[in-house]
Order: structure tokens, then C-alpha cells, then sequence
């Protein structure tokens, strides 16, 4: 990774913007912590696609964004590649400085996009660890025979919209997670979202589920700790009710847990759940998680406690297909 240190126009100091050619993104760092991203993708040795930027909201107003979109031009003038602005805020960077008018340029032999979001194609997952539950690991996503869990774009703002706010997802999501009553709410968590996973410690993220024969996300799954204090990762999960009773959940709550034990080197998850959430219970068992007691002192609630150590997995699979229903 490399990096150039540019004073932001406030008074808190300075601000790293590193290239993070892994996680393909420029990335804005005030002490340590991520607080804007523009991410991109290079489509030849000559041409890149700056695709979105992200800066979180406390930050907002301090020229972060435009400080990301000139490195980002700055680096494309080293490299004398051209630039397309997929970003409506790239777009309007350069309309207002026309000096860099002479960058853009279409991108050539781009795969159009589904509805927005990224392309997954069989080129992309070169390079995966692959166990031999046909669970392909990389920090960015996972993906299953059916299901890539990849990090939320503010382009799913509509589908996240649908999923939390359905009654039968939010029966079992309040308090964990906040009410939302229109799409500005969801677009705001999921800047959250996006910046908080780029600055949680490996395995932890916020991923969508998507299914990859229809390109559509059908779920949601965090890999968190239940407190700030706490060492303890927990698995959450939610679909749609039309997506439930198909396995979706038990394949994505198996994968993410393959994740954390050899991307993350956890020794053991938990899953905190409603008593009266039998399908969350079941999903659970699907992927070796045993009872381990209740807990009340998750938001007042009492919850059951399940989990599931190193060497579950193995033995859960040796018990139960990932295609039983969930």
C-alpha cells in the first residue's frame, strides 16, 4: 500500500489518503481510522472506472471528498491511463475543473452492471481460498454455490429498504437494529455500515447476500461483536420471507462462519436469538451452533445463546447439508 499525507481544509489535522490496491479503493485516514473511501476499478492497464465515494457524516464538509477524487487524478496522470466517473460525484468534480476533462473516457469492455451493483464473473475468483465445503473465502466477500456475501453498496439502498423494513424481519432485528421509515434513513446506515466493516478488524464485516443466479440481494449478515467491549464475535442473519425455507440463511450463516475460523482465526462465534425465532434456532443447529444458556443483558432482552467453536463446522457438516431448508 501506498500512501501521501494532504492536510484536510479544518483544523483536526491531517488526513492519509493511502491506496489500498487489495480492496481496490483510495482510502481518506484521520488517526487510524477510515473515514472516506473512493473505490475503483482498473479494467486495463490504461483505463479505470472510479465507482463510488464515501465519506462518513461527521466528516462531511471538510473537502474530503474532493481531496480523494484529486489523488485519484493525480494517479491516473502518472500512469497517462484515462478515467470514467461511474460517481455522480466524480462526474460533477471534473465538470467543475475542467482541466481534467481530458481524462475521461468510456470504459472499454466493461461487463454491464445488475441493477447497479457489481458484477461477480468466474475471472473475479481466481485467487480464493477454497475449502472443501465449496466455501470460496477472500477478505472482500465469500461466496457459496449460490450466494455471494459481499460488502453493502448505498445502490442497495432500495433492497435494504424492503428487507428492513418487512414486519416479519423486524419483529426479530429491534432493537439490534434502528427503525428506518424512508430510504434517506437507509442510506445513512448504510454509510455506516460501509465504513464501519472497512474499519472493523478482520473477520468482522456487514455483508449483503446475494444470490448469483439472479443477481438480486435476498439477506442480510453481520459478523460482530454483540458490545463494544466485547471479544466475542456473533453471527446475525435476516432474509426475505420469500427467500426463507430454501437454505439461503444456513448457506451464508455456514459460510461467514468458515470465514471467521480461517480468514480471522476466531476460535468461537455466538448467535444471541428470540426464543420464539424458530427458524434462526434452526439455522443455528444447520451449522453445528449447540444451546449455551440465556442472556438478558442484550438490550434488556432475554435471548438464547448458541454457539459454535473451531471444530463445529466440520462436524456439522458431516450431519447436515447446506441445501436443508432454513
Amino acid at each position: 500500500m501506498s500512501g501521501v499525507v494532504a492536510p484536510s481544509n479544518d483544523d483536526l489535522g491531517v488526513v492519509d489518503v493511502i491506496d489500498n490496491p487489495v480492496n481496490q479503493q483510495y482510502e481518506a485516514v484521520r488517526d487510524g481510522k477510515v473515514v472516506g473511501l473512493l473505490t475503483y476499478r482498473w479494467t486495463s492497464g490504461s483505463h479505470v472506472d472510479l465507482d463510488h465515494t464515501y465519506v462518513s457524516p461527521s466528516e462531511r464538509g471538510r473537502n474530503l471528498g474532493a481531496l480523494l477524487v484529486e489523488h485519484a487524478i493525480a494517479a491516473v496522470r502518472r500512469k497517462e491511463a484515462s478515467l470514467a466517473a461511474g460517481c455522480s460525484f466524480v462526474a460533477e468534480y471534473i465538470d467543475k475543473h475542467p482541466e481534467h476533462a481530458d481524462l475521461a473516457a468510456p470504459s472499454p469492455g466493461r461487463p454491464p452492471a445488475r441493477t447497479g451493483r457489481r458484477v461477480f464473473d468466474v475471472a473475479e475468483r481466481e485467487g480464493f481460498v477454497h475449502d472443501r465445503h465449496d466455501v470460496q473465502l477472500q477478505p472482500l466477500q465469500i461466496v457459496t454455490p449460490r450466494v455471494v456475501l459481499r460488502p453493502w453498496e448505498l445502490e442497495d439502498a432500495d433492497a435494504a429498504y424492503s428487507l428492513f423494513t418487512h414486519p416479519s424481519v423486524t419483529t426479530w432485528t429491534r432493537p439490534v437494529l434502528p427503525p428506518v421509515h424512508n430510504r434517506a434513513e437507509v442510506g445513512e446506515l448504510l454509510e455506516t455500515w460501509i465504513l464501519d466493516s472497512y474499519n472493523a478488524a478482520v473477520p468482522q464485516g456487514r455483508w449483503a447476500i446475494e444470490r448469483l443466479d439472479i443477481g438480486e440481494v435476498i439477506g442480510s449478515i453481520f459478523l460482530t461483536t454483540a458490545f463494544p467491549a466485547s471479544p466475542l464475535l456473533t453471527l446475525w442473519w435476516q432474509v426475505y420471507p420469500e427467500a426463507s425455507g430454501e437454505g439461503f440463511s444456513t448457506e451464508a450463516a455456514h459460510a461467514a462462519a468458515h470465514h471467521a475460523f480461517n480468514i480471522g482465526g476466531a476460535d468461537r462465534l455466538c448467535a444471541l436469538i428470540e426464543p420464539a425465532n424458530e427458524r434462526a434456532i434452526a439455522v443455528a443447529a444447520h451449522i453445528g451452533m449447540r444451546p449455551d444458556g440465556t442472556t438478558s443483558d442484550f438490550y434488556d432482552y432475554t435471548l438464547n445463546r448458541y454457539r459454535l467453536d473451531r471444530d463445529d463446522p466440520e462436524q456439522a457438516q458431516e450431519r447436515h447439508s447446506l441445501s436443508l431448508t432454513d
